[in-house]
């Protein structure tokens, strides 16, 4: 479930982008609850094809990591303000930490407030 939410919360950025901060920041690019089970239900096909899970509980494996995904997507989110925060200060590199801090600020409240 971390992987994907981490995997999922970068769709949001954009990080061709010549000017600073370097990256552009979309909240509406974070998947829907569809576009979520649709990429998953392609990884589990995966896993099926490979024989390392049966077919017969793609569809449960489905609602546990979508429920992984909303559970770890606050972790996600703590761990990359804590990196951009501590890069605020370490970095001697050009980049919107600090704007990147403010954005993961913004998207767990956005988490937190969604039912």
């Amino acid at each position: 479930g971390f992987d994907l939410a981490n995997q999922f919360l970068e769709w949001c950025y954009d990080y061709a982008n010549d000017e600073y901060p370097y990256f552009i920041y979309s909240s509406e690019k974070f998947p829907t609850e569809e576009e979520q089970i649709s990429f998953i239900r392609a990884y589990l096909d995966q896993l099926v094809e490979e024989g390392v899970i049966p077919s017969t509980s793609v569809e449960d494996e489905i609602k546990v990591i979508l429920q992984e995904i909303d559970i770890f997507s606050m972790a996600v989110n703590l761990l990359w303000a804590l990196w951009s925060w501590k890069m605020t200060f370490l970095s001697s590199k050009d980049f919107g930490y600090e704007v990147s801090l403010t954005k993961s600020q913004k998207l767990q409240f956005l988490i937190l407030k969604t039912p």
